[in-house]
């Protein structure tokens, strides 16, 4: 019941974002996902590949004083039907990964003062095309972050500072990132933005929550096929 309630709480918290939470690209006639039913697919475990890497995905939350609460995160991989014309010189599947983090699910501490007084959600996708051997495309990559007001306390947090930090690398030597300030509470990387093909990929997003906590979420495509 327990756990059936967390969920519960999630999905009320995420589907406020469902308009904007995955706003699309330039490309977004090809990559796209249906928010409901990846927020869907995320809570319930469904997934199209499974990443064999722990660290592809986590969220932390970070008080003034310094201490550190580890989130859960959900996330799930889908696999995109793409039109041939646009595969016919790259042969490799396309998937965007997707994961979910909300501070309103935070566990019992001693110090009660984060659990059900911060609820910001954070969310992201990547997308990405796997092709065989090392070489892989970067695609994309949109998320954001919500707020939602505390129904025992009326309680709003207030958000500021949100960066995100894009990043790839394809092998020792070859790392490359790139910083982005987001102006809204949702974000959107273009492919020409950050146009590499790389091993791996994965973006840092953070942002400040009422003045000096910070909520940080990690998303990779973690080791490719």
């Amino acid at each position: 019941m327990k756990k059936m309630l967390s969920l519960v709480i999630v999905f009320a918290l995420v589907m406020m974002t469902a308009t904007t939470a995955f706003a699309k690209d330039s490309n977004a006639d090809v990559f796209s996902v249906n928010v409901d039913e990846e927020i869907y697919n995320a809570l319930n475990g469904i997934t199209d590949l499974e990443v064999n890497d722990p660290s592809f995905a986590k969220a932390v939350f970070e008080k003034e004083d310094g201490t550190q609460e580890i989130l859960q995160v959900y996330t799930t991989t889908k696999e995109l039907d793409i039109p041939a014309t646009l595969s016919a010189n790259n042969t490799g599947k396309v998937y965007a990964t997707t994961a979910v983090a909300t501070t309103a699910l935070s566990e019992d501490k001693s110090d009660s003062n984060l659990k059900n007084k911060y609820f910001v959600t954070a969310y992201g996708t990547i997308y990405w095309r796997d092709n065989v051997g090392p070489d892989n495309e970067f695609l994309g990559a949109s998320g954001g972050w919500d707020r939602d007001r505390d129904p025992d306390t009326g309680f709003l947090p207030a958000l500021s500072n949100a960066k995100v930090d894009m990043q790839g690398q394809h092998g020792a030597g070859t790392y490359v990132h790139k910083l982005f300030y987001p102006t809204t509470y949702q974000f959107n990387i273009d492919k020409s933005q950050f146009n590499y093909v790389k091993y791996s990929f994965w973006f840092d997003s953070t942002i400040t929550v009422d003045g000096s906590n910070t909520l940080s979420l990690h998303v990779s495509t973690g080791l490719l096929t």
